[in-house]
């Protein structure tokens, strides 16, 4: 196992998705540099994939 995965575990951090992403950074706001348009673009410009996770 992972570092990263023990850490999740231990936190208790979940698996999320792009689009719930994009609705909280809408809802409570954030960085300019992790705006959802810039992710998008980079994603899909740069074939980036971004791994999201929300705290339950």
């Amino acid at each position: 196992m992972k570092i990263q995965e023990v850490k999740r575990i231990l936190t208790r951090w979940q698996p999320s998705s792009f689009s719930l992403y994009r609705e909280v950074f809408t809802q409570y706001g954030g960085s300019i540099n992790m705006h959802p348009d810039i992710v998008d673009y980079f994603m899909k410009r740069y074939n980036w994939h971004f791994k999201f996770f929300h705290y339950k």
